[in-house]
C-alpha cells in the first residue's frame, strides 16, 4: 500500500541526511564512497557511529526518544 511506500521514503530520508553532513541536499562522490566503505568494510564502531548519525536528525549530538521513535516507526512500516 501507499503507507509502506511513504515509510520507505521516510527511511531513505533518514539515511540520506546522515550522508549529507553539510545539509546541502546533495552527497558528493567522496561522502558516498565513505558511506559505502563504512557499511561494507568498517568496524562495528564505525557502523554504529553511522547508525547514530541516522537517528540524530537535528545533528545536535544527541538522540531523542522522538528521533528514535520516528526512525523505528518508518523501519517497521517498511518491513
Amino acid at each position: 500500500g501507499g503507507g509502506g511506500r511513504k515509510s520507505y521514503e521516510r527511511l531513505m530520508e533518514f539515511m540520506f541526511a546522515a550522508m549529507d553532513r553539510n545539509r546541502t541536499g546533495r552527497v558528493g562522490f567522496g561522502a558516498f564512497v565513505e558511506w559505502l566503505l563504512t557499511m561494507s568494510y568498517g568496524g562495528a564502531e564505525d557502523r554504529l557511529r553511522w547508525g547514530f548519525q541516522v537517528c540524530d536528525t537535528d545533528r545536535d549530538g544527541r538522540v531523542t526518544r522522538a528521533e528514535v521513535t520516528s526512525l523505528l516507526t518508518s523501519m517497521f512500516r517498511v518491513l
